[in-house]
């Protein structure tokens, strides 16, 4: 047998058929040696022939075909080659492929075996390859690129000399493959580092996300987010990745923290079933302290998803909260709290007064209390005229039955008696009695329900909504009654006529699903003919994806879609139905495909074109394709050549060239049709159909008019899998085409040699900036010698702007060489703003301490431009990546510009220097503040960038620099303002009482307005709402006000009225308690009539408690009482539904009450 007799047939049968014959062709040739040189005769033909030679390959385990197709110039083909060697070559014939390889292909090939499973995965040829790649130049880049894919003992070797250069991508790569040597090395590197070392949180971050995403490496990211939180605020570390991985010790590390931590969400998780999960692994008493720390944690709505004893403590934890401004409860919330809870507080809201203006309301509540209380006050509501009110009151009663299953037959009596409602309120009874649980109904109950729906349908205004609510309601009980509901589920559709309900059913019970589905079969079968004689595909649709979970069950519904699929003829409205039961009969029969699809391509239907049977010719019969070729272009469905472009995209190399070939002569047609108005999806296609000769793409890339398709085409010349195009693309260079040629020269460069690279590229006419920049940026990204010579070279050149910028972006690959930053310091000091911008963007990740020296000399550079416009991007930069600057190089130049008469230059100076200075070179921050002391008007705007930046709990590093302010404004009398604001802001909270103190006498009527605003954290004017003070520890408030209201001068008693307000009124959960009530008559007897006035002005709640106490002391807190009110601006409560923002941004709150 020849090559020719070989593949001739090809053309006909199946792909998996192709590829059995080539196998057994390969374990022929072990013993015969007629196949060995067949196989040998197909590695010297065409590209089809090479590719179908490596497939032999895996019958004869030889890899000499293999070896010899990594030369080829199809890209493809050598991915094909080396995937083989990895896996059936010698470790000796595998480590010279990869030797050979050019180095878009040895990542390729180095990775892949790295990420096979164990048995695969040939460490000791990697290793020796990396050994090699060493001995070459061991501080190369390209040594430095596949470190990290060796073993570990090599990796531990070689770490020291490159863990101080990585970059984030590096640590990536280390924490994949080594997570045991990340682990340890990044928590050296937090032993050693400042706090918030602004790589360290973005390197630590980004894996702490990554191990998060797999079980296996939790435990690992949870002890790198403890590690980090020694140095970093736990709001700064990802607590939302580990939290559903590991929500207990989270938890716990949430609640030992000092402070609050700022946007943490207990319940902002990715699915409903994880937070529900979460919320049940909660302790009371963590929840419960959860709540005291963070008030919102939990939403009013989620209470479901606790436990009953969870939701009884979250309850008496924090209602008042969650009620409305008018008292109520939403009944969503009171639906979910225990059974005497529920009862409880619907009998509250029920003596409410908002209740007397709208008694309609009551119905949802008076539906909570026990059925025999609720029908007697409900009867109003149900004998109303009103149909709205008496809608409401029988669906929310209906729904009632659902917590007492005794008076389920109450609530079908109600329905029955109703017999003659209009179709709108039968809709909602029979809604209504969809939300009842399944497990209630019993064989007692269904002589009712039957009566129901045949009233239901005897009706003569039955609409198809209501029809559907029966449907649902029949098919939820195939799960307890399947008899019943399967005769019931046939009655409606023959009485009413075949409807669709397309909602996926959930047979899972205490009934096997065989005996479910046997019911079915027996009731529901005899329709399925009925169904397929009326032509009615969507009822029939309908069905089946209602029972698509349990496909095998019914093969009566199998036999009726194959029916349905080989004899309906109508196309367009089938095909629309056909995807899903196409998909539900391969889950049932699986060989089923196999007689359906030669009918259906026999009959030429439309459905072929569509997703499911499309998808199975890429797969598994990519001879059929030629059907699709011959069938027209169809603009309004996928069908014909359209399927093409949207199914077989990337599966071309399945095809024969003689399908290839077809189906690019239908192509040049339809690109020549002017009727067709897309062309580039075409002229793609053509470019990646390997068999066949790219003439006509070369073609169209030539055309000179017709500009729509010949720039398509130029472009689509870099996706050809070997080189053949770039003689076409660097001779468009020269012309018109030269701004699309550029782009696409990248892609078929980056699998080519780098000195061939350059060579070309250096040859590429520099008159367009356009191809300059792009060349010059392709230059950089070889990271050769060679390549940063000819950058250097291009550097003395005459270059134009927007190519001299995108030099400074190409040597951004030789950041290590020193030459780089001579012409970096020459860029920051050039006239052209846009030049010296481009300098400004240089990342600092993985530079060496002396090239992080040379940045910090060229930003100084780059801080002395004449442009505003340079300096002030630079200082953004300063400020977005800090720097760390031990020499203090830009300190003298920042101090400058802190004068500056911008005020954007000024506030963008100040964040610089506080976040390069402020932690570790205090002294330098404190002589800023002594410089501009005398200009207040600096003064504030430099103090107000410094409250940005403080926090009296996490930045711990920042106080010693805080208090050397406080000492310096201490000298002038006019910075009461703004001592106040750092202390409140800045000084930790135990040691605030010692310098409110000393600062008491210098409290003029301002200042002391101010001090109280901030200490009731309610501060009124913008530039201290901006920045609003943390709330202190309750101990430590109560601490403040006792010392403070014994002082001797008002204003300080003053301050600890304050302080007792905050505690009384701010806090969620707090209530005035006796001990608080006698301080506040002390204040109110207060010599000074300043003090005494306002604490006469007080508002304290008066809380009275609720009838029916069981005297649980969790249980007796709260009642209607008194409303306190007061402004809240910032402060979010979830929970309830609106009205909680009263008028003038006022909110109303219920307070507990206290035990006395």
């Amino acid at each position: 047998m020849n090559v020719s007799a070989l593949i001739a047939g090809y053309d006909t049968i199946p792909y998996a058929d192709r590829i059995a014959s080539l196998i057994e062709l390969g374990r022929a040739s072990k013993t015969e040696a007629s196949a060995k040189q067949l196989a040998e005769d197909l590695s010297n033909g065409s590209l089809y022939e090479q590719l179908l030679s490596l497939e032999t390959c895996y019958g004869s385990h030889d890899v000499t075909l293999a070896l010899k197709a990594i030369d080829s110039p199809s890209r493809h083909l050598r991915r094909r080659a080396i995937s083989l060697v990895s896996l059936l070559g010698s470790d000796r014939q595998l480590l010279d492929a990869l030797n050979s390889l050019p180095a878009f292909l040895q990542r390729y090939a180095v990775r892949r075996m790295r990420n096979l499973r164990p048995s695969r995965r040939r460490h000791g040829v990697i290793d020796r390859f990396v050994d090699g790649l060493a001995e070459k130049d061991v501080e190369s880049e390209v040594f430095r690129g596949f470190l990290l894919y060796a073993s570990e003992e090599l990796v531990e070797k070689h770490l020291p000399t490159y863990i101080d250069v990585f970059n984030s991508f590096d640590w990536t790569r280390l924490a994949t493959y080594h997570p045991n040597i990340a682990q340890r090395e990044l928590g050296r590197w937090v032993s050693h580092s400042e706090d918030e070392d602004p790589r360290l949180l973005k390197t630590g971050n980004k894996i702490i996300t990554q191990w998060s995403r797999k079980q296996q490496t939790a435990d690992r990211a949870l002890a790198l987010l403890r590690t980090m939180a020694e140095k970093t605020p736990l709001s700064k570390l990802p607590l939302r990745a580990v939290l559903q991985i590991r929500c207990k010790e989270i938890i716990a590390m949430v609640l030992d923290a000092e402070g609050v931590i700022q946007d943490f969400e207990f319940q902002q998780v990715s699915s409903r079933r994880a937070s529900s999960k979460m919320a049940k692994s909660l302790s009371i008493s963590n929840m419960l302290a959860l709540l005291d720390r963070y008030e919102d944690t939990i939403d009013a709505y989620d209470l479901y998803m606790y436990t009953p004893e969870q939701r009884r403590a979250i309850y008496g934890k924090v209602r008042e909260a969650w009620r409305e401004s008018d008292g109520t409860l939403s009944t969503d919330i009171i639906c979910s709290l225990p059974v005497d809870l529920r009862v409880k507080e619907a009998r509250r809201c029920l003596k409410l007064r908002a209740m007397e203006a709208k008694p309609a309301s009551k119905i949802p509540y008076i539906s909570l209390l026990p059925w025999d209380e609720a029908i007697i006050l409900q009867r109003p509501f149900l004998q109303s005229s009103d149909a709205d009110t008496r809608m409401s009151a029988l669906q929310w009663q209906i729904e009632a039955a659902k917590y007492n299953e005794s008076h389920l037959s109450d609530a079908l009596d109600l329905i029955v008696k109703r017999q003659n409602e209009q179709d709108p309120m039968r809709r909602t009874m029979i809604s209504a009695l969809r939300t009842i649980p399944t497990g209630r109904w019993t064989t007692n109950h269904l002589p009712a329900l039957e009566t129901i729906i045949g009233h239901a349908l005897d009706a003569g205004d039955l609409s198809s909504a209501t029809h559907r609510e029966l449907l649902g309601f029949v098919t939820r009980m195939l799960i307890i009654q399947p008899e019943w509901a399967a005769a019931q589920y046939t009655h409606i559709q023959t009485t009413r006529g075949f409807l669709d309900w397309n909602n996926t059913l959930d047979l899972c019970g205490s009934i096997p699903i065989p005996t479910i589905m046997g019911a079915v079969r027996t009731h529901i079968s005899p329709i399925l003919s009925t169904i397929l004689s009326q032509r009615k595909t969507s009822a029939l649709l309908a069905i089946t994806q209602q029972f698509e979970q349990v496909p095998k069950h019914w093969p009566e519904l199998q036999e009726a879609i194959i029916t349905a699929l080989t004899n309906d003829d109508d196309d367009r409205e089938f095909s629309y139905y056909s995807d899903r039961m196409l998909t539900y009969l391969i889950r049932a029969r699986p060989n089923s495909w196999f007689s359906i699809i030669p009918q259906l391509f026999e009959k030429q239907r439309k459905i072929v074109g569509r997703k499911t049977i499309a998808n199975y010719v890429r797969w598994h019969e990519p001879q059929r394709v030629g059907f699709y070729i011959m069938e027209p272009y169809a603009k309004d469905d996928n069908w014909g050549r359209r399927s093409i472009d949207v199914h077989f995209k990337r599966q071309f190399w399945r095809m024969t060239p003689k399908q290839q070939e077809s189906l690019a002569a239908v192509t040049v047609t339809d690109l020549e049709d002017p009727s067709i108005a897309q062309k580039y999806n075409k002229i793609c296609r053509l470019a990646l159909l390997p068999f066949v000769d790219a003439k006509h793409l070369m073609h169209f890339g030539r055309l000179e008019e017709r500009a729509a398709i010949r720039d398509p085409a130029v472009m689509a010349l870099g996706m050809l899998d070997s080189d053949q195009g770039v003689p076409l693309l660097l001779d468009a260079l020269h012309d018109r085409r030269a701004r699309i040629a550029i782009y696409s020269l990248r892609r078929t460069f980056n699998v080519m040699s780098k000195s061939k690279v350059l060579k070309l590229l250096s040859a590429v006419p520099m008159e367009k900036v356009t191809v300059a920049k792009e060349a010059v940026r392709l230059i950089g990204d070889l990271g050769t010698e060679e390549a940063f010579q000819h950058l250097l070279a291009m550097e003395k050149q005459d270059l134009h702007k927007d190519v001299r910028i995108a030099l400074c972006r190409a040597l951004w690959s030789f950041l290590g060489r020193p030459q780089t930053w001579e012409i970096y310091g020459r860029a920051a000091l050039d006239p052209e703003p846009e030049i010296s911008k481009a300098v400004v963007r240089i990342p600092d990740d993985g530079l060496t301490d002396a090239r992080r020296t040379d940045l910090l000399k060229t930003l100084l550079k780059l801080l002395n431009h004449q442009n505003a416009e340079v300096r002030i991007e630079t200082l953004t930069r300063l400020e977005t990546s800090p720097l760390k600057d031990t020499e203090s190089i830009l300190s003298p130049k920042l101090f400058e510009l802190i004068l500056s008469p911008l005020e954007k230059e000024c506030e963008g100076a100040a964040k610089a220097i506080f976040t390069t200075y402020a932690k570790s070179h205090h002294e330098l921050v404190g002589d800023v503040f002594r410089k501009i002391l005398p200009n207040k008007r600096v003064l504030k705007m430099v103090h107000k960038q410094y409250i940005a930046v403080i926090d009296p709990v996490w930045n711990k590093p920042l106080f010693p620099c805080t208090r050397l302010i406080l000492d310096i404004l201490a000298q002038d009398r006019l910075t009461t303002s703004l001592r106040l604001a750092l202390i409140f802001h800045g000084i930790p909270f135990s040691d605030q009482l010692q310098y409110l103190l000393g600062i008491i006498p210098s409290l003029h009527p301002d200042a002391l307005h101010m001090a109280t605003m901030f200490i009731s954290r309610d501060p009124e004017d913008g530039y201290n709402n901006r920045y609003k003070s943390p709330e202190p520890p309750k101990p430590i408030a109560i601490a403040n006000e006792q010392t403070l209201g014994e002082h001797q001068d008002p204003r300080g008693r003053r301050l600890g009225l304050a302080y007792l307000c905050m505690l009384g009124g701010e806090r969620e959960n707090e209530v005035w308690t006796r001990e608080m009530k006698k301080r506040l008559e002390w204040y109110k007897s207060d010599e000074d009539p300043g003090v005494a006035e306002w604490a006469e002005l007080v508002d304290v709640p008066e809380v009275e408690e609720e009838d029916g106490s069981d005297g649980d002391d969790e249980e007796r807190r709260g009642g209607e009482g008194k409303k306190v009110r007061r402004e809240r601006r910032g402060v979010g409560i979830r929970g309830g539904r609106g009205g909680r923002e009263g008028r003038g941004g006022k909110e109303e709150i219920f307070y507990d009450s206290d035990s006395d």
